[in-house]
């Protein structure tokens, strides 16, 4: 089966108005990444990266992220943001965001792509959402901020096999929420540092680890009850963001609202400061 494009939400022509409104007394900042020779590396096991891109408006807390691949072999990804330090080790500060592309690139008909997030226990594997806390011993109950079945906090969600101007065969994964749920999260188990969630400002912490195996069971509730990866990659740094000027920032994000829409019809395969304008 051709992989097809899935969008979770359309996006209203009244929130890019919105956005616009925001961002006039906000900033909205942005982040692209290339792999360059002699620079900042990635893990290629999970898929090859080509390019990665994120927004945050710190007033409307949106967030999109688009990551594009030079080869089809991710399933999905985890995923941790942050306003400069490394999340590692930071248990009980962090969102952890899953995106489970599975259904979008298997042999049936269903192209269902499931997003979801847990309080980040620090650990270096994906087990957050089964174990709170990778410091503490045996098992902490899972710290779930929104389920697989929770549609509200997503403006889009895609997955779609692409063909590269170089003739490659690529894949692009590209999620776009509201990400005030996970900012204002209550955490179950409190950190050394204050809760802070997702997102960025003039400085941008990641740790992303795709998988070329990626398959998750989900309770009844949207919880993830069982997740296996196999062939990960993985990504990690601390990087200097630009800063959008308004309108351009609601623009760029609105675009990005504006083009999971048209896909939407193609078949086609603290120390971590969120820094104030």
């Amino acid at each position: 089966m051709a992989p097809r494009r899935f969008l979770a939400r359309p996006l209203a022509v009244a929130t890019a108005a919105v956005l616009c409104t925001h961002a006039a007394h906000a900033s909205v900042h942005g982040w692209d990444w290339t792999p360059t020779p002699g620079g900042q590396g990635s893990v290629s096991e999970g898929g090859t990266i080509r390019s990665l891109h994120a927004t945050f408006d710190q007033a409307s807390q949106r967030l999109t992220f688009t990551v594009n691949f030079s080869d089809r072999t991710t399933e999905g990804f985890y995923l941790v943001l942050t306003g400069g330090p490394s999340p590692l080790g930071q248990e009980g500060r962090y969102a952890m965001i899953y995106f489970d592309a599975f259904d979008a690139f298997d042999q049936d008909e269903t192209t269902i792509i499931k997003l979801s997030s847990y309080t980040y226990n620090g650990g270096i594997r994906h087990d957050s959402w089964r174990d709170a806390s990778a410091s503490q011993a045996g098992v902490q109950f899972p710290d779930l901020i929104k389920s697989a079945l929770d549609q509200a906090w997503i403006h889009g969600v895609s997955a779609s096999d692409e063909s590269l101007p170089d003739g490659a065969l690529g894949r692009t994964m590209m999620f776009d929420i509201d990400a005030s749920s996970l900012i204002t999260h209550a955490p179950q188990v409190s950190g050394q540092q204050p809760w802070f969630g997702t997102g960025f400002g003039d400085l941008l912490g990641i740790k992303f680890v795709p998988a070329g195996v990626f398959e998750a069971d989900y309770a009844a509730d949207g919880r993830i009850e069982w997740l296996g990866t196999e062939n990960e990659g993985g990504f990690q740094g601390e990087f200097q963001t630009i800063r959008i000027p308004a309108p351009g920032g609601a623009l760029m994000l609105s675009a990005a609202g504006a083009a999971l829409t048209l896909r939407r019809g193609r078949r086609t395969p603290n120390g971590d400061p969120r820094s104030r304008s």
